[in-house]
């Protein structure tokens, strides 16, 4: 069992609607993270946390961003890839046959076992450049992806801007 702190969504379309309950299958669309799921982001007051921190860093989207607050079921069987030490491990109980010639994990295979795959920031950074073998360099931020809705509480925060610090930072 992993706890995770609050966790926040925040659409990246704003045609986008939350519907709590719906996740989209995971699939082996993308090598080195899964396709669908539900994806999040650890909530951070000051910084939005790492999806919102990558959005104003990339200019992808326009503040204020909408978000919600998502609160994970501590029961929710979550794996972290906190290190190259996990991300392997996870390789060798889910080896991908979609990518022939490439270390990959088979992501629609880990819905068995886990409710969640997760990267930290330090598991993102010490495995992104393993590249091009198994990596974890398209995940872009600190973020968790939900195969199945495991939430107690689901809170509209609304608008948030980054602060005028944030926003001209160059090195999030």
């Amino acid at each position: 069992m992993t706890l995770l702190g609050i966790q926040a969504w925040s659409p990246s379309n704003p045609r986008d609607v939350l519907e709590p309950g719906r996740v989209a299958p995971a699939t082996n669309h993308h090598l080195d993270k899964p396709g669908g799921g539900f994806w999040t982001s650890t909530w951070d007051q000051e910084t939005g946390g790492g999806w919102l921190e990558w959005c104003t860093r990339e200019s992808f989207g326009t503040p204020p961003f909408e978000v919600y607050l998502l609160t994970p079921d501590p029961n929710a069987r979550i794996y972290t890839i906190d290190g190259p030490a996990a991300l392997r491990d996870l390789a060798a109980r889910y080896p991908s046959t979609v990518w022939p010639g490439r270390e990959c994990i088979d992501w629609a295979s880990t819905v068995a076992e886990y409710d969640a795959v997760r990267v930290t920031e330090a598991g993102l950074w010490s495995t992104r450049h393993l590249f091009p073998r198994l990596s974890t360099y398209s995940w872009d931020c600190e973020s968790t992806c939900w195969f199945r809705w495991c939430f107690t509480e689901v809170q509209h925060y609304g608008p948030w801007q980054p602060s005028r610090d944030l926003a001209s930072a160059g090195d999030l």
